[in-house]
């Protein structure tokens, strides 16, 4: 098998990211929130604290006290995972808090899968490839 060499030019990108770093920003935090609705229209409802826990988190935003909070109302029981906040403007994270939530996403050998995350990263993806091709036109 021959080897291949990939070498990605990201000049235009970091100049791009330069001249509109809170156009870039924005579309990052809008992408997140749209990725999380996306995951609570489609998030298992049982007691709700499943859906109620998935959150967004960027480096001037953090979702999660809340988010936990309103677990733990729906459900004192539910194990609780977090995870931390982005350092920089251009990256954001969003998921769900409860333990749980990767035996809903991904089944288990007793429980089918009724996934979420991915589909909801899917979906939202789409979305920030279009915002993110207008920023070149």
């Amino acid at each position: 098998m021959a080897n291949a060499k990939v070498i990605l030019d990201l000049t235009e990108l970091e100049h791009l990211i330069k001249r509109e770093p809170q156009r870039v920003k924005k579309i990052v935090k809008a992408t997140a929130f749209q990725a999380q609705g996306y995951m609570q229209d489609n998030s298992a409802v049982d007691t709700g604290a499943q859906k109620s826990g998935i959150h967004v988190k960027t480096n001037d935003y953090d979702g999660g006290r809340e988010a936990i909070a309103s677990v733990l109302e729906a459900n004192p029981k539910a194990g609780i995972a977090d995870f931390p906040a982005p350092t920089d403007g251009y990256t954001a994270r969003v998921g769900p808090v409860t333990e749980y939530s990767i035996y809903q996403e991904f089944g288990t050998s007793k429980m089918a899968a009724h996934p979420f995350v991915v589909p909801g990263i899917e979906l939202a993806r789409r979305e920030f490839e279009t915002r993110w091709r207008e920023l070149f036109i």
